[in-house]
């Protein structure tokens, strides 16, 4: 009897062991499968972070934000200052690319009012951007829009020898913006938005009375100097326009037109020429 008990309990020990030994085994299993069910809900959550991220917003190596429509997003002066980098840069490439391209296709947008008090240097965009046998020459902003997104530029002061916020411009719109203690000191050409413009068209554009725009020599005009195929729609300026040494070439929105319609716009500033 001792002996069958003994043998019915050592069965017992060895069937304890076996199916501890089937759990054992079964639990790498689990943990394992746990571990990579972990890892890819991972990769798919920091997926759809980026894929989020690319649906609002897009950036390049500039580090520039764009909206959805293309247009680099501008909130503080140094964002002005970096497309304008990024401006001047594109047109340099677009000119490698092909010797007669020197434009760059992406505008911008104001997303706040832009206070540059604290760019004391600004060359207009495109100035001296495209360099080309050991010169510099301008580039273009063309085939784009520049959005005020009804904000003001603030506080900039520009004194160079070609005067304005940018320098050329084709096929591109301007639009909803206020300009307003504002200096525009040029040796020649002196505007507020651009020294030359065709086939463009400006819309809802302000200079306060606080801009001031003074040529030394030549073309002063409030929002351009030289334009072809231009339309203007609700533009007013109340910006002090004046020519010294004896500068005769100065006017209220423009100076030199052709092909230019002006719709409900009105000039409220003074406007003068004097030899001092």
């Amino acid at each position: 009897m001792k002996k069958i008990i003994a043998l019915i309990l050592a069965g017992l020990l060895i069937c304890g062991v076996v199916f501890a030994g089937c759990g054992n085994s079964e639990s790498p299993k689990t943990t394992e499968s746990s571990s990579s069910d972990s890892g890819d809900n991972s990769d798919v959550s920091d997926n759809s972070d980026v894929n989020s991220d690319t649906g609002s917003e897009a950036s390049d190596d500039s580090g520039l934000k764009k909206n959805s429509d293309g247009l680099v997003e501008i909130y503080t002066a140094d964002d002005l200052v970096a497309y304008r980098e990024f401006a001047n840069n594109e047109m340099n490439e677009a000119h490698k690319n092909d010797m007669t391209e020197k434009g760059c296709k992406t505008g911008f947008i104001l997303m706040d009012d832009i206070d540059m008090s604290s760019v004391t240097d600004w060359i207009p965009i495109g100035q001296k951007a495209v360099e080309s046998g050991g010169s510099y020459s301008s580039g273009t902003i063309e085939d784009t829009v520049i959005d005020g997104n009804n904000h003001s530029i603030s506080n900039l002061n520009i004194n160079t020898e070609r005067c304005a916020l940018i320098e050329w411009m084709g096929g591109t719109d301007v639009k909803n913006l206020t300009f307003k203690n504002c200096s525009f000191h040029g040796e020649q050409n002196t505007a507020a938005i651009a020294f030359s413009a065709g086939n463009a068209n400006f819309t809802n554009i302000t200079l306060e009375d606080t801009v001031s725009i003074v040529s030394d020599k030549s073309y002063a005009g409030a929002l351009l100097i030289d334009s072809e195929s231009i339309i203007f729609d609700n533009c007013n300026s109340a910006a002090t326009i004046k020519g010294v040494n004896d500068n005769y070439w100065v006017a209220h929105l423009l100076e030199s037109d052709r092909e230019t319609q002006f719709n409900n716009c009105n000039n409220t500033g003074s406007v003068s020429s004097s030899d001092n």
